[in-house]
């Protein structure tokens, strides 16, 4: 007993943190790789869309912010120049290193390419936020572009009230087409004419039995901005 008394007394006298630092640079690409974004805006909510942290990355991008421990939360990125760029991620209770290529923020240019890519698609005008990516099976420890791309795969969005915001794809050549059902050999695809706020975006592919599992995932949409979600991890096939 006296063993466990003195368990209890330090578990009350050090109690688990509320919130823990997230450390890393901004980035302009996804995956890393390419430069980084000097004076960028970090902006942090919870789960509640609370405020939680709001930091300046440095001259060489580096930046460090305060996150909820071991919970969701959500990052916006801003700079002059480049789209408004949101991403979502859980911390444990340690302070820690963002992944090389998180968080990034897309150019104005990088942008608008994406657009001209997907030309085809009804909705490229729409304004609202876009989101995009690639789906590609989930392989621990395999870095994101050694992971197979999903052919299968589908996706859509949903906002507030439900209402749901389709995607569109490219073809197995890489070629925007208006009514594709699925992404195709690329992996790849894109929804135009998101609003701003919580939205949930639902992936799903045909694996080998059949079946059509769904994977869903948890972002806050910028307005006028970005939602990247290279990879879309499903369960690998």
């Amino acid at each position: 007993m006296k063993s466990l008394s003195m368990l209890l007394l330090l578990s009350a006298c050090d109690p688990l943190p509320t919130t823990v630092t997230m450390s890393g640079t901004v980035g302009d690409t996804p995956y890393g790789g390419g430069g980084v974004v000097a004076g960028a805006t970090i902006d942090i909510v919870d789960d509640a869309l609370a405020s939680i942290d709001s930091q300046t990355a440095d001259d060489a991008g580096a930046f460090s912010v305060s996150v909820p421990a071991g919970v969701p939360f959500f990052v916006t990125v801003a700079a002059e120049g480049y789209v408004p760029t949101a991403f979502s991620g859980t911390a444990g209770i340690n302070d820690f290193e963002a992944p090389d290529g998180y968080p990034w923020v897309a150019s104005d240019a990088w942008f608008a390419a994406l657009r001209a890519e997907f030309a085809a698609c009804p909705t490229v005008n729409a304004t609202g936020a876009v989101v995009a990516g690639e789906v590609r099976g989930n392989i621990p420890g395999t870095p994101y572009t050694d992971l197979p791309l999903v052919a299968t795969g589908s996706v859509r969005a949903f906002g507030e009230g439900e209402i749901e915001y389709p995607a569109c794809y490219l073809d197995d050549a890489g070629v925007s087409v208006a009514d594709a059902a699925q992404v195709g050999d690329t992996g790849r695809f894109v929804i135009f004419g998101v609003p701003p706020g919580p939205i949930v975006v639902d992936v799903r592919y045909v694996d080998p039995a059949g079946d059509e599992p769904v994977q869903l995932f948890r972002f806050v949409a910028p307005e006028d901005g970005f939602v990247p979600i290279y990879p879309a991890l499903v369960e690998a096939l």
